[in-house]
């Protein structure tokens, strides 16, 4: 009877030890996935971000020269 009893407290460890290892490689795996994830969509931010500043300095030096060209008409 011990040692069927023992059996199963080896068995019971030993699958405990396979759940966690599973777990954590469940657990790298998708961790890798969402940094993969953010590091693709990190350019793709830059450049719309450059794009807006891009153009609201270009739509700021508009408003100037064309204020400078109305002063000129005065």
């Amino acid at each position: 009877m011990s040692r069927l009893r023992l059996a199963a407290n080896t068995w019971n460890s030993t699958l405990g030890c396979l759940i966690m290892f599973a777990f954590g490689v469940w657990y790298l795996i998708s961790e890798m996935k969402i940094l993969s994830r953010d590091l693709e969509r990190e350019p793709v931010a830059i450049d719309r971000i450059s794009k807006v500043l891009l153009t609201s300095q270009v739509r700021h030096s508009g408003e100037i020269l064309l204020s400078n060209h109305t002063d000129n008409l005065d």
